[in-house]
């Protein structure tokens, strides 16, 4: 916590034991002004967790995991925020952590076993959403897995980083949501909804226009072919440079060859 930060809280709290020193990402020192067990809440829970009072610190507070673990609360990287790690009626998801260490190679995919934390017994099926501020290299496709009787369930998981990942067992890994059933959808009304989201053909002038603006550079028995096919699909194209989008559907590989 910020010098600055702690000066303005009402409750100060009380003198911490000595917890070690503290060191920046490149390696270099950071000063210590004191040490504090203060009461942090969040929602209707308390934890008394110890604190750094440190003299340089751009945020105003980095939670560590003593209070991640002691309230039951997870950082969600979607939102930028901390979410209840406890079951509650609005939103049913939980934190889910790895049920043994977990060692990979850099660009490793393999299967992990994760907990699941107040799991309902009486569910079996659970969607698993990997995302951590702590190992922000840590990825995995959003899916659905079948949940053991001892709360676990095993997921495929992957590095993509270039260095080696080492997750202590107990870590926090992301969030998990109980599915009661899955409902099948048929071909027919898939397509159907397709159809129906499909944007509306270029005016005339709009097709001049874009064709205008694509420039094709092909040969010219292959103009045709490419202007109708551009058009047809006129709406995957950028307009500006604040229009572009992020493709979420499916992960993307770069498979690179040795020389």
């Amino acid at each position: 916590m910020s010098v600055s930060y702690f000066r303005k809280l009402n409750v100060k709290g009380r003198k911490a034991p000595n917890m070690g020193s503290l060191s920046s990402a490149n390696k270099s020192a950071i000063e210590v002004l004191d040490r504090r067990l203060l009461p942090v809440t969040y929602k209707d829970r308390t934890a008394e967790v110890p604190v750094y009072i440190v003299k340089s610190l751009n945020e105003k507070a980095i939670a560590g995991m003593d209070l991640i673990n002691d309230l039951g609360i997870c950082y969600d990287p979607r939102v930028s925020d901390f979410v209840s790690a406890v079951q509650e009626d609005d939103d049913p998801r939980v934190l889910i952590s790895t049920a043994q260490e977990v060692y990979m190679r850099p660009m490793e995919a393999r299967p992990c076993k994760l907990k699941m934390s107040n799991w309902d017994p009486n569910d079996t099926m659970v969607a698993v959403d990997i995302g951590s501020e702590g190992v922000p290299a840590l990825f995995a496709n959003e899916g659905v897995s079948t949940v053991f009787d001892d709360d676990k369930t095993v997921f495929m998981l992957k590095n993509c980083s270039g260095e080696e990942l080492r997750l202590p067992r107990g870590y926090p890994v992301g969030l998990a949501q109980p599915i009661s059933q899955i409902n099948a959808v048929r071909t027919d009304d898939f397509l159907e909804n397709i159809s129906t989201k499909l944007p509306p053909p270029m005016s005339e002038e709009r097709r001049k226009q874009f064709l205008n603006d694509v420039n094709i550079n092909v040969p010219v028995g292959q103009h045709a072919a490419y202007s109708e096919l551009l058009c047809k699909n006129y709406d995957v194209f950028s307009k500006n440079p604040e229009d572009l989008g992020k493709a979420s559907h499916f992960q993307h590989n770069i498979e690179l060859k040795k020389p």
